[in-house]
């Protein structure tokens, strides 16, 4: 019937508007989650309303199908957490080593925290990224605020990571 589909459609609705407009998990959310589960049951059943004992104990027979599947599902889920990672074929497709500080990988460049302070001139405009030359060495650089002219001086003002943030100097 139309009803199911129209109350699992009612349930994804509800669900949306209480993901993208009402904040938290509440009201919508519980509707939701019932109206998809109730248009799914209803979907299995031959009719809206059981009025017979046979019509009762059918019902009761679906509602255990549902509830073994997503039992089913959940350990299903839990036993493939639990041991795809140590398949060949998961492991062809993962990356299994790390890059560490003992190996000599480091996340930013500590030449540029000697910058700190500095001053340079601007090669491009920097609207607001572009590239600055320090001693003779180019680095990308982010304007604080205006936008600034190629060939003016700037001077850092802060550098976090990768990123040197600096400002026009007067």
């Amino acid at each position: 019937n139309i009803w199911e589909v129209v109350l699992v459609f009612a349930g994804i609705v509800l669900l949306a508007l209480e993901i993208f407009v009402i904040p938290g998990f509440g009201v919508a959310g519980i509707a939701g989650i019932l109206c998809i589960l109730v248009g799914i049951l209803l979907s299995f059943l031959p009719f809206t309303i059981p009025q017979t004992d046979w019509a009762w104990d059918y019902l009761f027979d679906r509602v255990r199908d549902m509830v073994v599947g997503f039992a089913g599902a959940v350990v299903l889920i839990i036993i493939l957490i639990r041991f795809l990672p140590s398949t060949p074929i998961f492991r062809k497709i993962t990356l299994a080593t790390t890059a560490g500080t003992e190996e000599g990988f480091i996340a930013a460049n500590t030449a540029q925290k000697a910058l700190l302070g500095e001053t340079g001139t601007a090669i491009t405009k920097l609207r607001p990224v572009g590239k600055a030359e320090f001693y003779g060495e180019q680095y990308q650089v982010v304007a604080d605020g205006d936008f600034i002219e190629a060939g003016c001086k700037i001077e850092v003002i802060s550098v976090n990571g990768n990123s040197i943030t600096v400002r026009k100097v007067n």
